[in-house]
């Protein structure tokens, strides 16, 4: 992997981590103490976790796909690879989505 993927990789967190962790602390004291209850945090969290779930299955089929010492080209199959060809990629645009509504 060329090093500059994974510098753009760590500059890209780091820039999203702080603008969100920026966001969210400047706008914390607007929440109020009810907002836990409130149907767009139960909505986004529970987006949330779904898509968890989602992305962390996809990727233990993908890490599960060769045995040790294999080599060679697989297809996954079964679950969502059966619908999309990528649903851990699904699956974190799925936890994005439901963090932008629970914050």
């Amino acid at each position: 992997m060329p090093v500059i993927i994974c510098l753009s990789a760590i500059f890209f967190n780091l820039v999203n981590g702080y603008v969100n962790g920026r966001g969210m602390s400047l706008y914390a004291d607007q929440y109020g103490s009810g907002w836990i209850y409130k149907p767009t945090t139960i909505i986004g969290l529970t987006l949330y976790i779904i898509g968890f779930i989602i992305n962390r299955w996809a990727d233990s089929v993908l890490l599960n796909l060769r045995k040790p010492g294999e080599t060679g080209y697989k297809i996954p199959y079964g679950g969502l690879y059966d619908y999309i060809t990528c649903p851990n990629y699904f699956g974190e645009m799925i936890e994005w989505i439901g963090f932008a509504i629970a914050a």
